[in-house]
């Protein structure tokens, strides 16, 4: 194959914008420390999906507003 004869700019060699679409992550905070984290990471791997878009935490307390706490501290 022949080569170009045209000659290069300036925008050749600019950076274009990438188009890569942001995957929602999602953090699950569960009021056992034991089970419910186990389920919700077997789930996870049943489902193929990455540990790095999904974050499993476990022990948020009894009750509701306790877990709503324990999200807001590790966020």
């Amino acid at each position: 194959m022949a080569k170009s004869k045209r000659k290069k700019n300036e925008n050749d060699f600019m950076r274009h914008a990438g188009n890569q679409q942001l995957r929602a992550r999602v953090l699950i905070v569960t009021e056992g420390s034991v089970a419910e984290p186990a389920y919700f990471k077997n789930l996870r791997k049943e489902l193929g999906l990455s540990p790095s878009l999904i974050r499993i935490e476990g022990d948020g307390g009894s009750a509701p507003k306790s877990v709503v706490n324990d999200a807001m501290r590790i966020l």
